[in-house]
């Protein structure tokens, strides 16, 4: 049973390995592409992330903060 996980375990390393060889040399060869639409995701990227952190981390802390002090605004 051993050696038939480490044979399964050497297989899937190696075509682990043949994937991520595929996938650099598609990198590689699509360079120019790949960075064009990179380019255009993070500058929408940015702006959600900023809404994404106020709305979920600020606001709360904010409410938090203005129950315990007794803030009126």
């Amino acid at each position: 049973m051993d050696r038939k996980l480490k044979t399964a375990t050497t297989t899937l390393g190696v075509l682990a390995g043949l994937a991520a060889l595929g996938a650099a040399a598609y990198a590689v060869k699509n360079k120019k592409g790949i960075t064009k639409s990179i380019k255009g995701d993070v500058e929408g990227l940015w702006d959600r992330s900023a809404f994404f952190l106020h709305t979920k981390v600020g606001m709360p802390i904010y409410d938090y903060i203005k129950r315990k002090e007794n803030i009126p605004f």
